[in-house]
């Protein structure tokens, strides 16, 4: 059965019941100390910080350097702000920063729900957990990491149940 989980912030609990108070109730507490609204506000604002620094970090090193090898979604949008005048005045350092804590959370959130699908999905049939230990056990000596490549390749039954779990979700 499922349960639901009340260690969340009064103001994510209180979403549940009364939607229209969330947004209030979760600004006037993530101004009081040791509520868990409070600490969610401190973390996102360490993150956000963070991903500041990073997007400074990785501008400045790029000194007009396009496409210096990297694939990932900040090289991506750098590169994008390098081609024209109008996307640097676009994509300012402060929205570039934006977009990537936004595709940071978004990811995670994400990766998070699908992750947790999955496992319940698979813990209501032992058959296929076994199945799935055995397949993942048998990969290599303990600590092997696979690759992306062995991820495809080598796991036939894991990518098969990730395929059924995506249709049960569509």
């Amino acid at each position: 059965s499922l349960k639901m989980d009340l260690s969340a912030p009064l103001s994510v609990v209180l979403g549940l019941v009364a939607p229209a108070l969330q947004g209030p109730v979760r600004r006037l507490l993530s101004r009081v100390p040791g509520t868990a609204d409070w600490r969610v506000a401190r973390t996102n604002a360490r993150l956000r910080a963070r991903v500041d620094e990073i997007v400074a970090a990785r501008a400045r090193g790029r000194s007009g350097h396009h496409g210096e090898g990297r694939k990932d979604f900040l090289s991506a949008v750098l590169d994008s702000r390098d081609r024209s005048a109008a996307l640097r005045e676009l994509l300012t350092p402060d929205h570039v920063s934006a977009l990537t804590y936004e595709h940071l959370l978004a990811g995670s959130a994400t990766t998070a729900f699908t992750l947790s699908s999955a496992v319940y999905l698979v813990a209501g049939h032992p058959e296929v957990e076994a199945r799935l230990l055995a397949e993942v056990d048998g990969f290599g000596p303990r600590g092997a990491v696979p690759t992306a490549d062995d991820l495809q390749r080598r796991f036939p039954y894991l990518d098969q149940a990730c395929d059924m779990t995506t249709q049960r979700h569509v």
